[in-house]
């Protein structure tokens, strides 16, 4: 297993069968003794008393936050028919938190991904249903239920709730759906095959659309056994398989006496989707069938006037412009692409966006194509960190410049004999056989090496008191 310590590169991808914790959920029991060695040479034990603990783990519901994304994306539309459902968690841990069942392996997670056409849940007539924790444990006629072992917290929420009358929205309800047998034997994957629908993976986050707290880039990936149908709405189920590993092995299901009866499953988490139309490579062959010059339409039984149509033919239309005080007009507008040449404006340098605006006196409208470019750029270099970083950096330096060179000119008449404004004088001294003369020290180095504020303003305080006292 790879340590996740390990920082991953950029641009790189790291994928791991599982991410076993080192500590399941259930209960466990510490053992503590120590053995002590004699001055005679024989040893004593000493034994501590044992202490039980329990970990826990989610088990009946998910915080909606632990997900980070589905695909396909939450009623999302398009071509899927190729591509399995699978959804990511932000925990690397989840899927093996906790054991499917006495004598499973700890590598096989204890949830899957069950994908349905709608047609099959409303023929089926399979539905959500809020039910209280004692519902899951205890079943009902004809519901074949998990098979699970009270934990802490469950007896503790069953006994704070059961015979008591609920309070919607303060009493814990949990979604579970009845599926069929059959149905179930059809999609459910075996139990040899779960492992394989999972895994753990590192990616790097640095990209990422979304905010992401996991700054090592460890997630969980659960994915379905079954294809998406074209032209069909669907519901994929994240369900518990806890307490149903005797039904994972494709005979119990099928048995004759199951054939009415449902198996209940706890949904961790739900979304729908729709399979329908074109895939990728469809589309891309047939880009170009209704491709045409990226202008208006243009009808000449509504529009006759030729400014306009003139106007659509290089490419504008019209948009609503909301002026800075508060008036409204409307204004043409293009993007950079245009289905003619377009001659290039004589000034290009703007100092804001409108200073870009362009005025069309044919039709006596404004053209804010320019101003609008000159304004997504600003935009678009103000999000990028290094723009800022460079943008920044250049108006300190800008800055210091100007006031170096401001204090040099205002102070080099006045303080030559204290200060060499000239970094080459020195060498100019020895040159010329003067090498003997007094050494000045650099104005520069002065004001880089000391408090630059401090050192400037003693030296114009000195002046304004020299020019004060001869005034």
């Amino acid at each position: 297993m790879i340590n996740e310590n390990n920082r991953i590169n950029p641009k790189e991808l790291k994928i791991i069968n599982n991410a076993i914790p080192r500590l399941q959920a259930g209960k466990y029991k510490l053992y503590t003794s120590q053995t002590v060695q004699l001055k005679d040479g024989e040893t004593a034990t000493y034994k501590n008393e044992d202490t039980s603990f329990e970990v826990a783990a989610p088990r009946f519901s998910l915080d909606p936050l632990t997900v980070y994304s589905e695909y396909p994306a939450k009623d999302a539309t398009g071509s899927y028919t190729s591509t399995l459902p699978n959804v990511v968690f932000k925990r690397k841990t989840l899927l093996w938190e906790r054991k499917l069942g006495a004598g499973v392996a700890a590598d096989v997670p204890w949830m899957c991904l069950l994908l349905f056409e709608e047609d099959e849940l409303k023929d089926n007539k399979i539905a959500f249903q809020n039910l209280l924790m004692t519902e899951i444990f205890n079943g009902a006629t004809g519901i074949i239920k998990p098979v699970l072992q009270r934990e802490a917290s469950d007896v503790s929420e069953m006994s704070k709730y059961e015979g008591k009358p609920t309070i919607p929205g303060d009493t814990p309800r949990y979604n579970v759906i009845d599926v069929p047998c059959a149905l179930l034997n059809d999609i459910i994957p075996y139990k040899d095959e779960l492992k394989y629908l999972a895994h753990a993976r590192q990616v790097d986050t640095s990209d990422k659309e979304k905010p992401d707290t996991n700054a090592k880039g460890w997630y969980s990936v659960l994915m379905g056994n079954r294809l998406p149908a074209q032209d069909k709405n669907h519901v994929a189920f994240v369900v518990s398989l806890e307490g149903h590993q005797d039904l994972l092995d494709g005979k119990k299901l099928a048995e004759p006496g199951n054939a009415d009866k449902r198996v209940r499953l706890v949904v961790l988490y739900s979304w729908e989707f729709i399979s329908k139309g074109e895939d990728f490579q469809k589309l891309v062959e047939h880009i170009d069938d209704a491709a045409g010059l990226l202008r208006m339409d243009v009808d000449r039984q509504k529009i006759t006037d030729p400014t306009v149509i003139k106007a659509f033919n290089y490419g504008y239309t019209a948009i609503n412009h909301e002026m800075r005080n508060g008036s409204r007009n409307i204004s043409w507008y293009r993007g950079p692409l245009a289905p003619v040449q377009i001659s290039t404006p004589d000034v290009l340098n703007f100092k804001d966006a409108d200073a870009a605006l362009l005025f069309d006196e044919q039709s006596a409208m404004f053209d804010i194509s320019y101003s609008s470019a000159w304004q997504i750029g600003r935009l678009t270099g103000l999000q990028a960190p290094g723009y800022m970083s460079a943008m920044s950096n250049w108006k300190k330096n800008f800055e210091a410049d100007i006031r170096l060179k401001f204090a040099k000119g205002l102070l080099k008449t006045e303080f030559k004999d204290s200060f060499s404004f000239d970094e080459k004088e020195d060498e100019k001294k020895v040159q010329s056989g003067n090498e003997n003369a007094p050494k000045k020290k650099l104005f520069t180095e002065a004001v880089t090496t000391a408090e630059s504020d401090d050192f400037l303003n003693s030296l114009l305080g000195e002046l304004w008191a020299k020019n004060k006292i001869n005034g």
